[in-house]
């Protein structure tokens, strides 16, 4: 056969399909031969500890008798047999919990009931930091609930709870992608007793989706934090050197054995919804009333495959993204916040954040930091047998839009389309494709085509491949992409290897690319020191290094850097970060008011940063930088501070400042972002959110009401504020948005 060479002169077309169609055939000759292949196991060496399969907690019926009031006082909680045996995952590894907890399991024909009793030695010392909803929950004590519902060991979903009763969900997608935008419908009640703190969750079938005979095993796992004492335990015992992502390890829980639900549950979904309001525009002087009616329809195909059609999709709600301001000479990534792209977001979820995205649904609905009516929006995702599939299809309106410099736009009506086939394999590991179409007419689309796997050849050691493709009417060459990527984690050592090689003209616009025309190679290592000594916890070391050329291999850039931080009993933290850059400038970019002129630099940095303890009601991160800043220098300050007096009131405050000094010139930046939200209730809010960046002369303020009256029902009031001196000699506003928006949420 015949080989290509990417990059190589040889390299044509009709090449790289023949390589594209070999994958392809290949990837679909797996998918006929179901390979099996047994989990890994971290606890050979530990006969103390069992095993996944000897961890089962029985679903008992009765829960129609529960009332979720946080009190375990019900009868059928004395039937069912509890969990009890917790292992540490910190500060100790694998040691007991220092705490007793009990979690028991019942259903209903509709839901599931959790019913948690979390032991307490010192009830006065349980931390409660936020009621809001969706609240990190990290620096509290918590319990979180892992559902692994098609029992595939690499999907779940996540539900946790704090002794107010405050909520936090998501989805995690191959043990890699966390959604944690994800709202699914469920309820939580907490109560604190006098030997510690209780909960019932309430999470109904229609919010999951699952598989499988019944009755049905799913994969479980409990956590449970124990702030106080810095402590985290988990019913299925995690090994710490495991790493970050230990936790996610689908194939280290225990099991929900015994779950039993007919399959003619609600399985229509309605949430039609109504905003009114106006706005006012300055500059140009308009006005406008806002009246809008729409919402989403929702249908389960099966209880593991769901179909979405979403009408004139509204996201009047959803907080504006952080005030940054862009030192380097690459776009910045906002992550996605918008509801209708989260559910089942990880499906779609192909590359790297930051990086490497094939498909980024922020590119739908938005254009040049406007809003951009979606005018019908589908998606049908979900499983059938080892196979995870979702399609989506969105059509956007003909807008005109005004510049931040003043000047008009008109943007096309547009139909973005995706669709994304994934393939399980083994127990744990996985191969998919995904094809995405940006289509304005029959001589304007954007096409790309992609197959990706990733593959766990032992517990300790994943691969992970991407091979992606372009087209559009130019039918430019070299528009390949190919990632490649190891990562180990064990011993407390945690390495990542990552190349990638993006050609010239691969242009992904439904997609995020750091940079096309670059290969780049990297090396992450990171080593864990456990002293668990009087005062020190833990020290961590860690070093990388990235050497970068363009797709003709000519010099970019080379950086390295190394650092350590300092972990203390007290959970403060303290660290340093040497690192330089050589690096080479073929076009000229803007910062600000200067301008960096094409040649060689290198740009040494210094980093020293402090993180208090965040479970305290007064929390701060500071970090200085000192670097050279291509031919000139440059310090930056940033502190970051989190108050929470009480579990009803949070106020974050994020302060950057710049000092650059240049040959082309000086000039200082200041970007505020601040965050006050009061929570009256777990369902009811009020918060403000205002940013303040001195270099794009910009002033913002959000606010916003959220009541959930009824579960998956809201009402939001938002009012927003822009200020600028475009054309202007003094701050001035430019734009006010008051809008009232009402869902109702029913299904049938």
């Amino acid at each position: 056969m015949r080989l290509c060479r990417l990059g190589s002169s040889s390299s044509s077309l009709g090449c790289r399909l023949r390589l594209l169609t070999s994958i392809l055939v290949s990837l679909l000759w797996l998918a006929c031969f179901p390979i099996q292949g047994a989990p890994p196991s971290q606890n050979e060496d530990r006969p103390d500890l069992p095993t996944p399969d000897q961890l089962n907690v029985k679903v008992i019926p009765g829960g129609e008798t529960i009332k979720l009031d946080g009190i375990l006082d019900e009868e059928v909680w004395g039937l069912a047999e509890p969990a009890t045996k917790f292992w540490q995952l910190r500060p100790q590894d694998r040691t007991p919990a220092t705490e007793r907890t009990e979690v028991r399991v019942a259903q209903d024909e509709q839901a599931l009931y959790f019913g948690i009793m979390c032991f307490d030695s010192n009830p006065d010392g349980i931390i409660i930091q936020d009621m809001r909803r969706d609240a990190p929950l990290s620096n509290d004590d918590y319990v979180g609930l892992y559902l692994d519902t098609y029992h595939d060991h690499r999907n779940f979903y996540y539900f946790s709870t704090n002794a107010a009763g405050t909520r936090r969900d998501g989805i995690v997608t191959d043990a890699r992608s966390y959604n944690t935008a994800w709202n699914g419908i469920w309820q939580a009640k907490a109560r604190i007793t006098e030997d510690g703190w209780s909960a019932e969750y309430r999470i109904p079938f229609s919010t999951l989706r699952f598989g499988g005979e019944q009755p049905m095993t799913w994969g479980f796992n409990i956590s449970r934090a124990i702030r106080q004492k810095q402590e985290s335990v988990y019913w299925a015992p995690i090994a710490r050197d495991l790493g970050r992502y230990g936790t996610w390890r689908g194939e280290f829980f225990g099991q929900l054995v015994g779950i039993e639900t007919s399959e003619a549950y609600r399985k229509w979904e309605a949430e039609p919804y109504l905003l009114v309001g106006g706005e006012k525009q300055y500059r140009p002087d308009s006005s406008e009333t806002k009246f809008n009616v729409g919402g989403d329809l929702s249908y389960d195909f099966t209880p593991n495959l769901r179909g979405d059609l979403s009408i004139h999709t509204d996201f009047a709600q959803v907080e504006a993204d952080q005030e940054v301001i862009n030192f380097t000479r690459f776009p910045l990534f906002f992550p996605e916040k918008r509801e209708f792209f989260l559910e089942n977001g990880g499906l779609f979820h192909v590359g790297y954040e930051e990086e490497l995205l094939m498909f980024y649904s922020r590119r739908i609905g938005l254009s040049r930091g406007q809003e951009v009516p979606i005018l019908l929006a589908g998606k049908l995702s979900g499983r059938a047998g080892p196979f995870s599939l979702g399609v989506m299809n969105v059509q956007t309106a003909e807008t005109d839009l005004t510049l931040a410099d003043g000047s008009a736009y008109l943007e096309p009506s547009t139909n973005y389309s995706v669709v994304r086939v994934k393939r399980d394999i083994f127990s744990n590991s996985s191969f998919g494709a995904i094809l995405t179409n940006k289509q304005v007419n029959s001589d304007d689309y954007n096409r790309l085509i992609g197959f990706d796997g990733n593959f766990w050849f032992t517990s300790a050691l994943k691969g992970e491949a991407l091979l992606a493709k372009t087209f559009s009417p130019t039918g430019l060459e070299s528009d390949i992409l190919g990632v490649g990527r190891l990562l180990y984690a064990q011993h407390n050592i945690v390495a990542d290897l990552r190349h990638y090689s993006v050609g010239p003209h691969f242009v992904p616009e439904m997609g995020f690319v750091l940079q096309n025309d670059l290969r780049r190679t990297s090396a992450d290592l990171g080593y864990t020191y456990w002293i668990n000594g009087e005062k020190i916890r833990n020290i961590n070391f860690s070093g990388g290094l990235i050497y970068s050329s363009l797709y003709n291999h000519d010099f970019f850039a080379r950086r390295g850097e190394v650092g350590a931080h300092l972990l203390l009993e007290s959970n403060d933290k303290f660290g340093y970060i040497f690192g330089t850059a050589d690096e080479r400038v073929y076009e000229p970019f803007t910062v600000g008011p200067i301008t960096i002129q094409p040649g060689d630099y290198t740009n040494p940095i210094h980093s020293l940063y402090f993180q208090s303890d965040a479970s305290r009601p007064i929390s701060l991160l500071a970090t200085y930088g000192v670097m050279d800043y291509w031919g000139g220098n440059r310090q930056q300050l940033l502190l970051s501070n989190n108050i929470h007096p009480t579990p009803n009131l949070a106020i974050d405050l994020i302060y950057t400042y710049n000092t650059v000094d240049h040959p082309d010139g000086a000039f200082n930046t200041t970007t505020i972002s601040n965050r006050i939200l009061y929570a009256f209730t777990t369902d009811l809010f009020v918060k403000s959110y205002i940013q303040w960046n001195n270099l794009d002369n910009r002033f913002s303020a959000n606010f916003l009401l959220g009541w959930e009256y009824r579960p998956g029902s809201d009402l939001y009031l938002v009012y927003n504020e822009i200020h600028d001196r475009f054309d202007s000699p003094n701050l001035a506003p430019r734009d006010r948005i008051l809008m009232l928006k009402l869902t109702y949420n029913f299904r049938f």
